[in-house]
């Protein structure tokens, strides 16, 4: 993906300059994916402002509680 070279190609130039280097860094995609994972997990929550965007779950049941893993990835 080219935003990944573009992310390496600004790293290097960062190390490069001597101010400090990221070991490991996770990838865009690994870390958009996290995020949205964490959005979905928030929007859960009946509090959130966006839970009414939720789907039903199966046979129109209340969407899952945040504290269970029935996340599918």
């Amino acid at each position: 993906m080219a935003i990944e070279r573009v992310q390496r190609r600004a790293l290097r130039i960062i190390s490069l300059g001597g101010r400090r280097s990221v070991p490991d860094l996770p990838t865009l995609k690994s870390r958009r994916e996290e995020a949205a994972v964490h959005l979905f997990e928030r929007m859960l929550q009946e509090d959130h402002p966006q839970h009414d965007l939720v789907p039903p779950g199966p046979r129109g049941q209340e969407p899952p509680d945040s504290n269970s893993e029935t996340l599918v990835q």
